[in-house]
């Protein structure tokens, strides 16, 4: 098991974005990298990812991406997948920045990818188009439920009621679980930790731990779907 604050990161500088990187191949994962990264406001570069494909959760901000020229908002408890080779930027149209928590498969280097021209325009209102592949839920809400699943990965919103216990089991897979908002302790045989908004832990092969939630706790739960020794 691994475990890692945002706060023990340090920044990367990318065009239009701050990135901190928080699961590589370093830290155990065998498939996901995993990061966050601050849009500021504005239009960000465009690129490509080959081989990888990426899915994100909007944690904070609002704006938009473009994906292939085509814009659909975003707000936050917005999730986006883009599959490999698809062109995609984002367009921050708030005064603040834009929190973004993204998984890819397989590994990825942020910024190791050319930066195309940013799409974007700015629009009259938020634009309305809908598709799969981009899922909306209400940040405030309890929920328990996969938001994006892809033959890569699926990305999960779980809410840990206060007092109530789960039972963490990588089966073979990589997880990864960040911690939105609340407090929690993790255990793993005799050693325990504690978490709060910013933790990520990394789960792999047969990896198990308790996570109990010291107070009502929200994490994102991103999980493999390749199991070890299985292509």
């Amino acid at each position: 098991m691994f475990l890692i604050h945002e706060s023990d990161v340090e920044p990367s500088e990318l065009e239009g974005r701050t990135t901190f990187l928080l699961v590589s191949r370093s830290s155990g994962s065998r498939t996901l990298t995993h990061n966050v990264s601050y849009f500021r406001p504005g239009h960000a570069p465009g690129h490509v990812h080959d081989p990888e494909e990426e899915v994100f959760y909007v944690d904070e901000g609002e704006g938009e991406v473009w994906i292939d020229g085509v814009p659909f908002r975003l707000l936050p408890g917005t999730a986006v997948h883009t599959p490999t080779k698809v062109e995609h930027n984002v367009h921050v149209t708030g005064d603040v920045p834009m929190r973004i928590i993204g998984s890819f498969s397989p590994h990825v280097v942020p910024g190791s990818y050319p930066n195309l021209p940013a799409r974007s325009h700015d629009l009259p209102e938020p634009p309305s188009n809908e598709a799969g592949f981009v899922v909306r839920v209400n940040p405030t809400d309890r929920i328990d439920r996969d938001i994006i699943s892809t033959d890569r990965m699926t990305l999960r919103l779980r809410t840990i009621d206060a007092g109530n216990t789960w039972q963490l089991r990588a089966g073979g897979r990589d997880q990864i679980v960040h911690v939105l908002a609340g407090r929690a302790t993790i255990a793993a045989g005799s050693a325990a930790y504690r978490l709060r908004r910013g933790s990520v832990v990394v789960l792999t092969g047969n990896d198990e731990a308790d996570f109990t939630a010291s107070e009502s706790t929200r994490v994102l739960d991103v999980t493999s779907t390749q199991v070890a020794g299985v292509s």
